[in-house]
């Protein structure tokens, strides 16, 4: 700090304008610039995802339901969970990859590669035609491929 006290009065001036300057470019680019930033990101992700949600909803309440297809065969409601469902699955054409038992009569399952227009129509005949409902879905987008991984985690009844 000596050599500050040696300078000029001009000099310690321009020293104390500069590093002033230069902790309102740190704060501009390393503070405000990311926190906006990210506010409008997080926006647009909203808005994005709030898009995809109303497609998928339009999609659900417009999509027939079919009748009298092998998936209505593939168990009846007496059946266990994993029985019904991985039949129903694989009536339709689904390949299901591993399957998992879990808590409160739970049962998780994952595809790999499955048709997203299969999936739902699946979905939707497991809870109207066995009381099968959605507990947990987890969906990504196969690149390149036009299909989709699930996880989803299934319960039987309203739960």
């Amino acid at each position: 700090m000596t050599w500050f006290m040696h300078l000029s009065s001009r000099d310690r001036a321009i020293v104390v304008g500069v590093g002033i300057l230069a902790l309102l470019v740190f704060g501009w680019l390393a503070i405000w610039r990311p926190v906006t930033g990210y506010h409008a990101d997080e926006k647009q992700n909203y808005i994005r995802a709030s898009g995809d949600y109303d497609f998928v909803r339009q999609s659900l309440a417009n999509m027939p339901v079919q009748k009298n297809t092998a998936a209505e065969q593939a168990g009846d409601q007496g059946g266990s969970l994993r029985q019904t469902a991985g039949q129903a699955a694989r009536s339709m054409g689904l390949a299901i990859t591993r399957l998992q038992p879990g808590e409160e009569d739970s049962l998780t399952m994952w595809l790999d590669s499955a048709d997203g227009g299969l999936l739902y129509q699946w979905l939707a005949l497991i809870g109207q035609r066995y009381d099968i409902r959605v507990k947990n879905i987890s969906v990504s987008k196969n690149e390149g491929q036009g299909t989709v991984r699930v996880q989803v985690t299934l319960v039987r009844g309203g739960a």
